[in-house]
């Protein structure tokens, strides 16, 4: 005979079902957390490039031009900072290899041959390093 035969039986089935109903709110619970631990280890070995392709397949990040070559980048592949006057003067050098159908290809704004806007960073791609 139980202890607590003293307690009516429908109070006692409904003391049941709440403990019960805890116990399955603890074990969905900790289930999250496991998932969720095991989802913040994948991505903590993934490779930065891989985080980044992640990001641009959720719309976080965007692909980006090199400034030298106007080839569409993930930002982690653009690795240089260079002045606009160096991109300017290599794309000079380059004349036509680089720019066949002249300016309608790469639209320059006149302003930014001109200092100080000249000497504002874009980034470069690792092929252009």
């Amino acid at each position: 005979k139980s202890n607590e035969s003293w307690i009516p039986e429908d109070i006692r089935r409904r003391m049941l079902q709440r403990d019960l109903g805890v116990a399955k709110q603890n074990f969905e619970f900790k289930e999250v957390c496991i998932a969720s631990s095991i989802r913040q280890a994948k991505r903590a070995k993934a490779s930065p490039l891989e985080r980044c392709k992640s990001k641009e397949k959720y719309g976080i990040e965007s692909q980006k031009n090199c400034g030298l070559c106007e080839m569409p980048f993930l930002p982690i592949n653009l690795v240089m900072r260079i002045p606009m006057k160096a991109v300017l003067d290599i794309r000079n050098v380059w004349g036509h290899k680089y720019d066949k159908e002249g300016y309608e290809k790469v639209r320059v704004n006149l302003r930014v041959e001109r200092a100080p806007q000249c000497y504002n960073e874009t980034r470069g791609c690792a092929f252009c390093a």
